[in-house]
């Protein structure tokens, strides 16, 4: 191969490879409308339990741990840990008010309202273009950690579950 047949191949490789990367400006957007679309819609219908919770669970996840206040999900390799703070209301904002003094580099922070919810999301820089987000209502909060281009499906998925959950007292 000459040297010119490898600059094109190199410069179609970078064009590709660019185009599969999420810049973190619309990684934040586009997390930003998923989550709000889906707090705004009626909650999934729940389809697992686990413990004394009911939850809806996207078909690509699987529960790989039951705590009593904890349930470990696993997408992939992906792990997604939901918390579970059954002293909090829905409309409770001490989950939120928690995660927002620990990010220290914060990108990402959303706050919706509703009657009797209170949701967010926020996502906290890390290295390597990763980060970890966390997307809950009230004392039910979601974390994982991924990079900047399935952040937005993630967050969609977390805010389905933790919009789903119920349980018995």
């Amino acid at each position: 191969m000459n040297r010119l047949s490898r600059c094109l191949l190199f410069l179609l490789m970078a064009a590709f490879l660019s185009g599969c990367t999420l810049s973190q400006e619309d990684m934040t957007e586009q997390t930003i409308k998923n989550v709000k679309e889906v707090f705004s819609e009626k909650p999934p219908k729940a389809d697992q339990k686990a413990g004394s919770y009911r939850f809806y669970l996207p078909e690509t996840y699987k529960i790989d741990a039951v705590r009593k206040y904890n349930i470990l999900l696993l997408e992939n390799s992906q792990r997604t840990i939901l918390f579970i703070n059954q002293n909090e209301k829905p409309s409770s904002t001490v989950a939120y008010k928690t995660i927002k003094q620990q990010y220290k580099h914060a990108v990402l922070n959303v706050q919706m309202k509703d009657k009797n919810r209170f949701g967010y999301a926020a996502a906290d820089k890390l290295k390597n273009n990763r980060y970890e987000i966390t997307v809950g209502i009230g004392g039910i909060k979601l974390t994982t950690e991924a990079d900047a281009s399935k952040i937005p499906d993630s967050a969609k998925k977390m805010m389905m579950i933790a919009a789903s959950l119920q349980w018995n007292p």
